[in-house]
């Protein structure tokens, strides 16, 4: 694995949802968390084969794409 970064881009409610865990969970920990703290956790806590296998059900609570009702 190399060492390269890249950028994830979050945008409306997404962002609010991921800056409120940072300032829930600093709070609790008593530490400052950024955005990218908790984005790193979710990536390392969920990363693994029974996530995968979850994502390629066919189920509605599975739908992990970004359609929107009404859309």
């Amino acid at each position: 694995m190399s060492n390269s970064i890249t950028t994830v881009r979050l945008a409306g409610e997404r962002k609010r949802i991921v800056e409120r865990m940072a300032l829930e969970a600093g709070s609790k920990c008593g530490k400052i968390l950024r955005v990218s703290d908790v984005v790193h956790f979710l990536i390392d806590r969920y990363s693994n084969l029974e996530t995968i296998e979850l994502t390629k059900k066919n189920t509605p609570e599975n739908d992990f794409s970004f359609k929107k009702e009404g859309r």
